[in-house]
């Protein structure tokens, strides 16, 4: 099924790193390095982006990752020209199962992966199970022989040997075959006929369950079935004759007990019995019917595991059960107890409103850890913008992610995602702009047409070659996004040639150039500081990155940063720390407009490609200086903060509709934002 499905991410992955299967050439490091390749590259599925990925890929030893993959995938895709005895002799050498077989012949493995115990599962069960299934394959391949002759017949149908390993593989489970003691087979209920059991769990004794309600002959017109009904003839949906015969079939099999069960309510309203139900409660009307709610709590005097006792445990605390439960489970299970009771100390600190942080919630606690911090935080370290905006927005998001390394694995979805569209949006702007300025041309409405013609050879020469901006092969869906950010790009263009430009109106006066595009800064031999006073010590701050774009109209000069998305960005976040970009990008301009007595900066704005707006506007007046003064303290106390091991779960920009700190945050999960509460915080988003 897997070759079927052309081999898609997630399935490919699971297959070889399944315990009872052991691929040549593709252990668990190289699987690894598998899966790293594979999500990077943003494979989905299908045998040419695997190797297309992997042929691409710089990672060393990708080669020969490629030749085991393709080795794996040719091996477990059933021959198509093999006969039906010759498919199920293929399936039992590439399980390992065929003692004969050759030492050249692709196998899985199977038998010596559960042999030697490294498969990590019980053994005699596992083997006897193993045994079961070879001794099918040897009797399918066997009967097919005897059927058509040595040389198997005449070529098989592929799918249709499948539908039939299926229904085999089904039979076997449900028939005993190697069954282990005290397991329950779960069956449908026309396979268990023939079967016995000690105890017979029969579910759904409700009307339109079971029995099934039947469907009306779709080949009878109303007319006809009116017409039957005159004659004394029942049309409708066919008696459950069928389902009363399998009901009393399946009451036979029990030996020791019989339980049947319905669901009485569904979506809040009654559900009726079945005539089943209702016939078994006639036969047995001193019978006790027990009615238990769906999800509830097992009674203390009902419980039948450690996880029971626990969930029982704390829903009564304070009942005369508790006391030999909690008795026993220190007795039989008291690591088990220890942690849970560990794990409830910690859930009560971080629900409490009244308790501090601590290690659970954010703040490091190990010396060693906090040195290392600070030393990856100390004035060597060069920032970006992005990683400031994330200290400042959430300290805890900037430990996970640029200090752990932790990176949300990407699962197989077709398009492109928001960074890869960022991306285009970027380059093509780039482009687009700069031979807008070596063609000196002014942004106006004169020179639309012209800017447009460059639009479409810019975004031409970017959407010719994918993969430099991908690093993978596009998919299916690659001529749809072409359009798309063409057609969006092109609207950004006509509005900041017009009169209505969000640039223009900051930036009044004719002649209006694009001075910089994607101008990059505090890298090489160039660095770029700016002073901080960080708890009492001046420090140099190293910074580095790009300024997307400048626009000079009458001696006058704007920072531009392009935004993809269409949320604005409020004025107010950058003298809060938490919206930084713009004072690093200002004072970077700053410092690079220093020797030119032609241009003064104005200030900087962030323009939003989506809903052709701009936002989080800082003007170079007093003002707005002060605002860049106040967001440069901020940064130091973040920082501060940082190097002390200071982390905590404490979220700047609260999101009450998520229950996340942010829109967008790979981590929530980890820092369980919405459960965790400090002193003087408040109440929890």
């Amino acid at each position: 099924e897997l070759s079927g499905a052309d081999f898609p991410l997630q399935e490919t992955l699971d297959v070889l790193r399944a315990p009872c299967f052991r691929a040549p050439g593709l252990g668990q490091e190289q699987v690894t390095t598998l899966e790293r390749i594979g999500r990077k590259q943003r494979v989905g599925g299908g045998r040419e982006a695997w190797l297309n990925a992997l042929n691409a890929s710089c990672v060393e030893g990708s080669e020969v990752l490629a030749q085991a993959l393709q080795r794996f995938m040719e091996a477990v895709s059933p021959p198509a020209d093999a006969h039906t005895s010759g498919l199920w002799r293929w399936l039992r050498g590439l399980c390992g199962l065929d003692p004969q077989a050759g030492p050249d012949l692709y196998s899985l493995d199977m038998s010596s992966c559960i042999a030697d115990g490294s498969a990590g599962i019980p053994l005699a069960a596992e083997r006897a199970a193993l045994d079961a299934f070879d001794s099918l394959l040897k009797r399918r391949a066997g009967r097919n022989d005897a059927g058509s002759g040595n040389d198997g017949g005449e070529k098989a149908d592929v799918d249709a040997w499948l539908v039939d390993l299926r229904e085999a593989l089904a039979r076997a489970r449900t028939g005993g075959e190697g069954a282990r003691p005290g397991a329950v087979p779960v069956v449908e209920a026309s396979m268990a006929t023939g079967l016995e059991a000690r105890h017979v769990f029969i579910p759904g004794l409700s009307a339109g369950i079971f029995p099934g309600a039947g469907a009306a002959d779709p080949l009878l017109l109303a007319s006809e079935r009116a017409a039957l009904a005159e004659r004394g003839v029942d049309p409708g949906p066919g008696d459950g004759g069928g389902d009363d015969a399998l009901f009393l079939q399946l009451t036979g099999l029990a030996r020791g007990s019989l339980m049947l069960s319905r669901p009485a309510e569904e979506q809040g309203r009654a559900r009726q019995a079945s005539h089943l139900w209702a016939a078994v409660r006639n036969l047995f009307p001193r019978q006790r019917v027990e009615k238990v709610r769906a999800a509830a709590t097992v009674p203390p005097e009902d419980v039948a595991s450690a996880q029971e006792v626990l969930v029982a445990l704390q829903a009564d605390k304070g009942s005369e059960g508790a006391v030999p439960l909690r008795a026993w489970l220190r007795r039989e299970c008291s690591e088990l107890l220890e942690q849970v009771e560990h794990s409830a100390r910690v859930e009560a600190a971080r629900l409490s409103w009244y308790e501090a942080h601590d290690r659970y919630s954010g703040l490091l606690a190990d010396t060693q850890l906090i040195a290392w911090v600070a030393g990856e935080l100390g004035p060597q370290r060069p920032w970006s913008a992005s990683q400031l905006n994330e200290l400042g927005a959430c300290r805890y998001r900037f430990f996970a992610s640029r200090l752990l390394g932790l990176e949300e694995l990407w699962q197989p979805e077709p398009g492109l995602n928001a960074l890869e569209r960022g991306n285009f949006n970027h380059k093509i702007l780039e482009a687009v702009y700069r031979e807008v300025d070596r063609r000196q041309l002014t942004i106006e409405a004169k020179n639309l047409d012209e800017a447009l013609a460059i639009l479409v050879c810019e975004s031409k020469v970017v959407f010719d070659k994918p993969r430099e901006m991908l690093e993978r092969d596009p998919d299916s869906l690659w001529p749809w996004e072409q359009r798309n950010l063409r057609a969006r790009l092109e609207a950004f263009v006509r509005l900041d040639f017009s009169g209505e430009s969000p640039v223009g109106k900051r930036l009044p006066g004719a002649g209006r150039r694009s001075l910089w595009q994607e101008y990059r800064f505090g890298y090489d031999d160039r660095p770029f500081t700016i002073p901080l006073s960080i708890e009492g010590w001046r420090e140099a701050l190293t910074l580095r990155g790009y300024i997307d774009r400048m626009d000079v109209a009458n001696r006058r000069a704007l920072v531009i940063d392009y935004k993809s998305g269409s949320t604005a960005i409020p004025a107010g976040h950058l003298a809060e720390g938490i919206e930084v970009q713009m004072l690093v990008y200002l004072r970077a301009a700053g410092r690079l407009l220093q020797g030119d007595a032609e241009v003064s900066l104005a200030g900087g704005a962030f323009l939003q490609l989506r809903s052709l707006k701009s936002s989080g506007a800082v003007s170079l007046d007093k003002g707005g200086e002060q605002g860049l003064q106040a967001a440069e303290r901020r940064i130091a106390d973040n920082i501060a903060a940082a190097r002390r091991g200071d982390f905590r779960v404490e979220p700047r920009l609260p999101d009450k509709e998520n229950g996340r700190c942010v829109r967008y945050c790979e981590f929530w999960q980890l820092c369980r934002v919405n459960e965790t509460h400090s002193p003087g915080q408040e109440a929890a988003p």
